[in-house]
């Protein structure tokens, strides 16, 4: 990842995120856009560690 962004529209409950990764393995630059509301889980991807957990979302 070498940007991220983020921020609230006003009167939404959640954040946005936009992130970036230029150039993409294929030369092109990858984006991504979501709410926070749509995250599940974030893990380490060199350890395994689970870094947030959201108990009532299923993976």
């Amino acid at each position: 990842m070498f940007d991220i962004a983020w921020g609230r529209d006003i009167a939404a409950e959640f954040d946005h995120i936009t992130t970036n990764i230029s150039p993409g393995p294929d030369g092109n630059p990858i984006i991504d856009f979501f709410h926070t509301s749509d995250v599940a889980l974030l893990r380490d991807e060199e350890t395994g560690a689970i870094l947030f957990g959201h108990a009532t979302r299923t993976i």
